[in-house]
């Protein structure tokens, strides 16, 4: 529910592309600024993945990690989305986090 909180005070990718709430809806992209949605912060400088992992909600994060978000970032308290997960004792999401550390090697 957090999250759907966090990207419903957010403008819709409708409102973003066209900032025009009739418009028909449009697919982004990088260059349209769908990076720039994706890592946006809350109050406490957290993204949508901060939250999702931080919460174990596993297909949010893997959508979100598909779609380019930052792992990096941390929040104003020096936690990334894995130590958030990590601290909330989100086995799942270290799970998959670890998979993608791996891939990566």
């Amino acid at each position: 529910m957090q999250i759907i909180l966090f990207f419903q005070a957010r403008m819709t990718a409708r409102e973003f592309v066209t900032n025009d709430e009739s418009a028909e809806p449009e697919f982004l992209d990088e260059d349209q600024g769908i990076r720039e949605m994706l890592d946006s912060r809350d109050d406490d400088g957290k993204t949508a993945l901060h939250l999702a992992c931080q919460e174990g909600h596993l297909a949010v994060a893997q959508m979100l990690v598909a779609y380019g978000s930052d792992l990096e970032l941390v929040d104003h308290e020096g936690h990334t989305p894995q130590s958030l997960a990590a601290q909330n004792g989100r086995a799942n999401i270290l799970e998959f986090l670890a998979t993608l550390s791996a891939a990566s090697e």
